[in-house]
């Protein structure tokens, strides 16, 4: 019989799925109170905060979760 060499299993890949809708509802939501309290949209500002969670990330080992 054969000797165990390793006993690791390191994945190909990865992936994780997550439903922004409600996070975009929240933001937009933000943004309409904003402009009637302040008169100014924080929506950029908003989505700027988001944009780094939706972009694909080509590396399996920099995914958080």
């Amino acid at each position: 019989m054969g000797r165990l060499e390793k006993d690791t299993h390191t994945p190909i890949s990865t992936s994780k799925t997550q439903n922004f809708l409600s996070v975009l509802q929240q933001a937009l939501q933000q943004d309409k109170q904003a402009r009637q309290g302040r008169g100014a949209s924080t929506l950029k500002d908003t989505l700027a905060g988001i944009h780094a969670k939706v972009l694909l990330q080509s590396e399996p080992s920099k995914l958080n979760g």
